[in-house]
């Protein structure tokens, strides 16, 4: 192999979305690769580097739902500052993405909020050198899920990621006049409104998104503790 190559593969942002995948295969996640779905802002199909789902069967009921990540995996080479704003619970409540499971009750109990309920301050805004696919890594996650939501219709709950690299964390500043208490994290909740038409539709309508932005190191803790623990409650709701 060419030196050349050899370089090209050792610094390559392949190598990041591989070891997501593989994590995911290791936890018995179904895994797709490079899924392609309909962009309504360029009328063009984009692509969303990884969809994975996993199955959970409610054996006293015989119902049964999905859990989808819809991950965009980003290697940054510049440090990234995202900016806090108070955490709108009422607007994050409604970023919780449900399909033919009713919300109701299901997020309410002390040990069981949501974990987009549980900050009182997200991101809302960010600050980079020249990493402009941080835009592009929010909106693609959010996108390919509400596309695949509509289009596929499945039951189940759905959350939008992004997993990076090639940083250790990233900044969260609480107070611009104040940047000496700037926290070093690697696990921040960015929101937005994102407004889209679905295909023929006319009309457009709006989303509130709250996309967890997760370094890789944490992505195993996300899933077995904070996945799992929004699983079991969405179980409790549906057993009653």
């Amino acid at each position: 192999m060419e030196k050349n190559l050899e370089k090209i593969i050792e610094k390559s942002g392949n190598n990041l979305h591989i070891k997501v995948v593989e994590l995911l295969e290791s936890l018995k996640w179904d895994v797709e690769l490079s899924s392609y779905y309909y962009d309504d802002t360029t009328g063009k199909p984009r692509e969303i580097d990884i969809v994975a789902k996993k199955r959970v069967d409610i054996n006293f009921s015989g119902n049964n739902f999905f859990i989808f990540l819809f991950i965009e995996c980003k290697y940054f080479k510049n440090e990234i500052a995202f900016r806090l704003h108070r955490n709108d619970k009422d607007k994050s409540k409604k970023a919780i993405i449900l399909n033919s499971i009713y919300q109701d009750g299901i997020f309410t109990r002390t040990n069981s909020v949501h974990h987009y309920l549980v900050r009182d301050k997200i991101s809302k805004l960010y600050d980079s050198s020249g990493n402009s696919d941080v835009f592009l890594a929010f909106t693609q996650a959010a996108k390919s899920l509400l596309f695949f939501k509509y289009a596929q219709g499945i039951r189940g709950i759905y959350y939008p990621l992004v997993v990076y690299g090639g940083v250790s964390g990233i900044y969260e500043i609480e107070n611009v006049n104040d940047l000496n208490n700037k926290q070093s994290v690697k696990h921040s909740i960015f929101g937005f409104d994102y407004w889209y038409r679905w295909r023929e539709e006319n009309a457009f309508t709006s989303q509130y998104f709250c996309v967890d932005f997760l370094h890789f190191d944490v992505l195993k803790d996300f899933i077995e503790k904070t996945l799992e623990t929004e699983k079991m409650s969405i179980i409790m709701s549906e057993s009653r």
